[in-house]
């Protein structure tokens, strides 16, 4: 998919952009909700920087209301609008990036609007170390459950798809 979503930037067929970015977030929705969220606000933006593209938003409708309605459920909805809003905020470039339409997500271009809380960064911290959900919880008591969230806020601010990108991100703070 990010090959196609390169191809369609850069052949500037912004609606086949706009769906594949859509269509990603459907696929985030069970596994990384609030990223999922994130892209909907995405694709929703370059919906409305071209107006000519209606018809084509308005076939997805159906299952993008479906998607919304699940991400709404499993986050609440101060949280969806959050990251919806984020999504929204984001350039074309941005979104791209957090499609993972340009290789590597590259989250350094998030960072400045974008940071964690204490609480995220301690999590970040003990995924960098290696620790599972469950050893994170006992060793900050708090909930396997609350791990969860803390890891799924820390992927969709950063934009990543993986504990591994965390830890990564972990390590190169370290170093400099």
């Amino acid at each position: 998919m990010s090959t196609a979503i390169e191809l369609y930037a850069e052949f500037d067929h912004p609606g086949m952009v706009a769906v594949c970015i859509e269509v990603i977030g459907w696929c985030q929705a069970q596994s990384a909700p609030e990223r999922a969220a994130t892209l909907l606000g995405a694709a929703r933006t370059v919906w409305q920087r071209h107006s000519q593209l209606k018809l084509a938003q308005s076939a997805l409708a159906t299952v993008t209301r479906r998607v919304e309605t699940t991400l709404r459920q499993k986050l609440g909805n101060e949280t969806f609008d959050v990251a919806f809003d984020t999504g929204q905020a984001l350039t074309l470039d941005d979104a791209l990036r957090l499609a993972g339409a340009t290789g590597e997500p590259r989250p350094e271009a998030l960072a400045p609007r974008t940071t964690l809380t204490r609480r995220e960064n301690q999590v970040a911290a003990l995924v960098a170390e290696g620790l599972t959900n469950k050893e994170i919880a006992t060793k900050l008591t708090i909930s396997p459950r609350t791990v969860d969230a803390h890891v799924d806020h820390i992927l969709t601010k950063l934009g990543f798809r993986s504990r591994t990108q965390i830890a990564r991100w972990v390590s190169a703070g370290d170093d400099g």
